[in-house]
């Protein structure tokens, strides 16, 4: 009897990656979706859109009769114009008369007449299939990565990398690092079994472990598998520790970091790899410098691939962001407080503080292979703290909608960009000054030092009323009475 192949009924996308090739100036677009088949199952998938073309629009020149700008303006009194996302300062330039313009968008949209320049080619292609498929929104597939280093020999090189998601549980370990272990593969996945055995049964997963010679080998290992498993989101607590070893694995190996982590199907010419770090300070408009902790910066990984490096721990706290702050975003802390288990602890070491440059020592001298269970559930643990508060899964991606995740912590961009969709359902176009607010933490009225606007979070009771029905267990920033 013959099976009729499934059919696709819809496609899901998850997020879009802008990519350049500076040498032909062709575009690029890495989208990862997902498709949805007649028969209920789905599966992921990475287009490629070659030369995209976005929108942008200049007020008619009967029309330009005002210096101010303009919220928005209506369709009828715009001209329309199409360009790659490459060539939109170049393509606006031009439709203005001075092709010859070598300012940035932020230098160009200082003329009143510019409209829809703001919004970016991939919050675009996201509306584009929310538009065509309003019901598909599913949750995001999330996975977790973490790096161990050599503390005890000081050299700081990755001598494990794991990676989990859901059944998924890999690890690769440099071979010095058990070096006088006979069979150490028979020994982690007894370890494994001893200590995570009923997380394993629970999440019907089969630990795989490698052991390679090269540093950068652990590295092309764990990638290897991440782009088969295909995630959403992989995520990693305080991601600016591991990936900046990632970039000085890659150095000492004379690897390009945009060839090993972008997905191999992405033709060379439009593979990149950019590490955005949040800031560390900001100087306010009192002149009193702001300085920002870990979690509060937001660090952005653009790398054309099938899923989307984030910092867990940061999530955790922007998604909470009405919410006091904690004492601590340490993973042992919100773990903790979560869903009531730390960090993999062994009695072994209960003589040294825990997750303590000493007892770090301590195991990778004496206890490698439980090192590596540790590090195992590192990455598990990451996974089951967001089964439980559902942050990367669809908290996360709701708050967004179609910005980038790469501008999630911009309260200003998010606005800006449902404003543009508003407009644009009203057959208006919003105007563009390219001027955003970098961060929520500008709270001070500018030329009135000392004065605030918000009153700082962790000042803020959590007292919110429970009122979803659906779950009355959750506290929500709605309150009767507030008083300041």
């Amino acid at each position: 009897m013959q099976t009729t192949e499934p059919k696709p009924i819809a496609f899901e996308c998850r997020f879009a990656t802008h990519c350049e090739d500076k040498e032909s100036g062709d575009d690029l677009h890495v989208i990862k979706e997902i498709i949805h088949y007649d028969d209920g199952t789905k599966k992921p998938n990475l287009r490629m859109k070659k030369n995209f073309k976005r929108e942008f629009y200049l007020t008619k020149k009967g029309r330009r009769n005002f210096k101010d700008f303009k919220e928005w303006m209506k369709v009828d009194d715009l001209d329309r114009y199409e360009c790659t996302q490459s060539k939109l300062v170049e393509s606006i330039a031009k439709a203005l008369g001075t092709p010859y313009f070598r300012g940035s968008l932020k230098d160009l949209c200082e003329s009143p007449y510019i409209f829809g320049a703001d919004i970016t080619s991939t919050s675009i292609i996201k509306q584009t299939y929310r538009d065509k498929y309003p019901n598909t929104n599913t949750p995001y597939l999330v996975s977790a990565f973490d790096t161990e280093t050599d503390v005890l020999h000081g050299t700081e090189e990755i001598i494990i990398a794991g990676f989990t998601c859901k059944e998924t549980v890999f690890v690769a370990v440099k071979n010095s690092f058990v070096k006088g272990y006979a069979e150490p593969e028979r020994l982690v996945l007894q370890a494994c079994e001893k200590y995570l055995g009923e997380h394993l049964k629970a999440r019907n997963a089969k630990v795989r472990v490698v052991f390679v010679d090269e540093e950068i080998d652990t590295l092309r290992k764990v990638i290897k598998v991440i782009h088969e498993t295909s995630p959403d989101f992989v995520g990693v607590w305080n991601i600016e520790f591991d990936m900046d070893k990632i970039v000085d694995a890659c150095k000492k190996a004379s690897v390009s970091p945009a060839d090993l982590l972008s997905d191999p199907s992405v033709p060379p010419q439009f593979r990149h790899f950019k590490f955005t770090k949040g800031p560390a300070k900001k100087e306010m408009a009192s002149g009193r410098i702001l300085n920002f902790k870990p979690s509060q910066r937001w660090h952005a990984i653009s790398v054309p691939a099938n899923h989307y490096w984030i910092d867990a721990m940061q999530a955790y706290r922007q998604v909470r962001m009405g919410s006091p702050e904690r004492p601590s975003y340490s993973l042992e802390s919100v773990l903790n407080d979560e869903i009531k288990m730390g960090k993999l602890k062994f009695k072994e070491a209960d003589h040294l503080p825990a997750a303590s440059l000493d007892w770090h020592k301590y195991m990778q001298k004496n206890h490698p292979i439980e090192y590596i269970v540790y590090n195992i559930f590192d990455c598990m643990g990451m996974e089951l703290l967001d089964e439980k508060t559902l942050d990367l899964q669809l908290s996360l991606p709701m708050f967004a909608g179609t910005t980038d995740f790469a501008k999630f912590n911009s309260l200003p961009k998010k606005s800006m960009n449902e404003l543009h969709w508003f407009c644009r359902d009203q057959g208006m176009v919003p105007g563009s000054t390219a001027k955003e607010i970098s961060t929520e933490e500008d709270l001070e009225v500018l030329g009135n030092n000392g004065w605030i606007t918000m009153l700082p979070s962790h000042l803020i009771a959590d007292n919110g009323l429970k009122i979803i029905e659906e779950n009355p267990n959750i506290r929500t920033n709605i309150r009767i009475g507030v008083a300041d």
